[in-house]
């Protein structure tokens, strides 16, 4: 196989964005995740729900000394959370002031974690889910920024204000305000960053402007249109 070669600026340019990722603990990958060169790297996975993007991790991985929450769901093979407006968040079907009430001014939050039997690409058949690798160190970071999140007001695990929105799953209160300038997706964007990904949250306001940076920050194709 004849290899093409490439001109000293290009060759540069492309030396730096992999030193850049590399030094982030990031690198390429193929077919549409992204590769680890550690040894210990794990797989996360980001799934557009349509209004918010969802992160799942192994519970392999997972510590319930760090995220006593997570020992919740002792079934499970993958941890997706997310995060949102407590009553939005929490109502299969908000209406007009619902909406406006949670975008106009800062209102409580809660997280939602759902424990998944299956990877996520297998539980979220049709909808677009990126596969990530990262460090189990990063791994670790990401997991302590969820448990942060949560509120336990001095117990040693939060019990649930409510059930889930599918499958085992169920919501825990959290602990900082949601408004129209930190939402879902920002707080997403935030995770994804403390998990060694190259991102901004601003500009992050909707689950597709997030996907699109996260693919533009680590090279990836646009998903393919489903049929």
């Amino acid at each position: 196989m004849v290899l093409p070669t490439l001109s000293r600026p290009v060759w540069c340019a492309r030396c730096a964005l992999y030193a850049s990722l590399l030094a982030l603990g990031v690198v390429l990958g193929p077919r549409g995740s992204v590769a680890n060169p550690h040894a210990d790297s794990v797989s996360i996975y980001l799934i557009n729900h349509g209004y918010h993007v969802g992160l799942a991790m192994p519970t392999s991985a997972v510590s319930s000394d760090v995220w006593p929450e997570a020992a919740t769901f002792p079934e499970a093979r993958y941890l997706e959370v997310g995060w949102g407006d407590a009553r939005f968040y929490q109502t299969l079907a908000p209406g007009l002031g619902m909406t406006l009430r949670a975008g106009l001014w800062p209102t409580p939050s809660v997280v939602h974690v759902a424990g998944l039997r299956q990877a996520p690409p297998l539980t979220f058949q049709g909808q677009d889910v990126v596969a990530v690798r990262i460090s189990a160190a990063r791994l670790r970071k990401l997991v302590r920024f969820v448990s942060e999140e949560v509120t336990r007001s001095g117990a040693e695990a939060a019990l649930p204000t409510g059930e889930g929105l599918y499958g085992d799953s169920s919501f825990f209160a959290a602990r900082r305000s949601y408004h129209a300038f930190y939402n879902c997706n920002h707080w997403a964007a935030e995770a994804l960053r403390v998990a060694g990904l190259p991102l901004d949250r601003r500009g992050a306001t909707t689950a597709g402007s997030l996907m699109r940076r996260v693919r533009a920050a680590l090279g990836l194709p646009a998903p393919r249109p489903s049929s």
